[in-house]
C-alpha cells in the first residue's frame, strides 16, 4: 500500500509540474504555447465531421407521410 501511495505522489508531482511550468509559468509573462489554438482546431474539426454526420443521416431518413388539417397526408423531406 505504501508504494501505492508513492506512485499516487509521484503522479501528482509531475502533473502539477507540468501544470506550474507548460502553463502558469508562460501566462504569467503573457506567452502561449500554441496549446489553445491547437485545442480549437481540433474541437472544430469533430463539430464538422459530426454535423457531416446528422446531415447524411437526416438525408437517409425515408419521408414520413404528415396528416393535414383537412385529412390530407403529404411527406415532407428533411432537408
Amino acid at each position: 500500500m505504501e508504494d501505492l501511495w508513492c506512485v499516487a505522489l509521484g503522479v501528482f508531482q509531475l502533473w502539477l509540474f507540468v501544470v506550474v511550468f507548460f502553463i502558469t509559468l508562460p501566462a504569467m509573462f503573457g506567452l502561449s504555447l500554441g496549446v489553445t489554438g491547437l485545442y480549437i482546431q481540433i474541437l472544430v474539426k469533430i463539430l464538422e465531421w459530426a454535423t457531416l454526420r446528422i446531415q447524411r443521416g437526416r438525408q437517409e431518413q425515408p419521408s414520413v407521410p404528415v396528416p393535414l388539417p383537412n385529412g390530407l397526408f403529404t411527406t415532407t423531406t428533411h432537408k
